[in-house]
């Protein structure tokens, strides 16, 4: 486990930095659409530029090819991430959400994810935030229906599916009782921010944080949110993403 949790800090230490490097860019006057704001948080556009570049870019249908395109890019990573933000500073609107996601959804979710938001969190207030997280939403919509007391031979949207999961996921319990917003405190607020990365760890693998239905894309995406100046939000979507411009980053799967 030790050995793990090194080999997982390391990889995750220096996807951070690329991705701050990649916010470096994204955020740059001549690289940004006229449509997101120059306040917008540097880890939320690099977040929703790797959305719209994996979403547009990488799909044959409804395949992402994002491994060949890694193949093609691994040598090439400074033209392939040049040739994606040239591409990103030219749309004249956004492709799907982000306009939404970065003018509503992530100021809603910077506030929910303070200390103050999440001593005040309430099951419908966390349902919102649930909604609010892609890695959350995507895991929804594969979790079996009877995980979260959902009956068997009903087709169920989206929104009833993360309802269902938000639901199960609040009234859980680490193996020492804490809830998620103990969790949520405690990665995202619990000591000093360079340790961040340290905590998000635990909160995964340690049993007394441990809760069923919060993996690492979760809680990765979650963190970002919470803190996208520090810490850009990563989930699996951010790694395929990375991996198509030629990086080699680890796809964490749950």
């Amino acid at each position: 486990m030790d050995r793990k949790r090194q080999v997982f800090l390391e990889e995750w230490y220096a996807t951070l930095q690329h991705l701050r490097d990649i916010g470096s860019g994204v955020t740059l006057a001549q690289n940004r659409p006229k449509w997101i704001s120059a306040s917008a948080p540097a880890g939320a556009q690099t977040d929703q530029f790797l959305h719209a570049h994996y979403y547009q870019r990488t799909f044959d249908g409804r395949k992402a090819n994002y491994m060949a395109f890694f193949e093609e890019n691994k040598g090439r990573q400074d033209e392939a991430l040049a040739e994606a933000m040239q591409w990103w500073s030219r749309l004249p609107a956004a492709p799907s959400s982000e306009h939404e996601m970065l003018n509503t959804t992530v100021p809603f979710l910077q506030a929910a994810l303070s200390p103050d938001g999440i001593s005040e969190m309430t099951a419908e207030k966390f349902q919102e935030i649930c909604i609010g997280v892609h890695a959350i939403k995507d895991y929804s919509r594969r979790v079996a229906n009877k995980a979260v007391a959902l009956p068997e031979g009903t087709p169920y949207s989206i929104p009833q599916k993360v309802a269902a999961l938000s639901t199960r996921i609040w009234n859980d319990r680490s193996s020492e009782g804490g809830r998620v917003r103990d969790l949520l405190h405690y990665v995202l607020h619990g000591g000093p921010a360079e340790l961040l990365p340290e905590r998000l760890w635990q909160g995964v693998n340690d049993p007394k944080w441990k809760i069923d239905g919060l993996g690492i894309s979760a809680l990765g995406e979650i963190v970002g949110w919470a803190l996208p100046e520090q810490f850009p939000p990563r989930n699996g979507r951010t790694s395929k993403a990375l991996k198509s411009l030629g990086y080699d980053v680890t796809v964490h799967v749950e």
